[in-house]
C-alpha cells in the first residue's frame, strides 16, 4: 500500500511533468507568435474558458464513474460466481 507522502510526491511529479507539456502545447496552438496569452485575456474571457474546462471535467468524471460502477458490479458478479463454484466442490 502507498502512504500519503508517496501519493503526494508521485502526484506532484506527474502534475508538474504533464502541466508543463500541456501548457507548452496550448501556447503553440493558441499563441504561436506570442501576441496573445493568458495574462492578456479579460476576466470574462478567463471565466468563460474556466467554465468550459469545468464542463469538460464533469463529463470526464461522469463517464469514469459509469465505468467504475460497471467494473464494481462485474467484480461482485465474479466473486459470487467463484463463491458458488467453491460451495459446489
Amino acid at each position: 500500500m502507498i502512504n500519503d507522502e508517496e501519493i503526494r510526491d508521485a502526484s506532484h511529479e506527474r502534475f508538474n511533468r504533464l502541466a508543463k507539456l500541456k501548457f507548452n502545447a496550448g501556447m503553440k496552438e493558441h499563441n504561436p507568435d506570442g501576441t496573445k496569452g493568458l495574462d492578456r485575456m479579460t476576466a470574462t474571457e478567463l471565466l468563460d474558458c474556466f467554465e468550459e474546462e469545468i464542463i469538460d471535467q464533469w463529463h470526464y468524471a461522469f463517464v469514469l464513474r459509469r465505468k467504475v460502477v460497471d467494473l464494481m458490479v462485474e467484480n461482485q458478479r465474479l466473486r459470487e460466481y467463484i463463491e458458488g463454484q467453491n460451495t459446489n466442490e
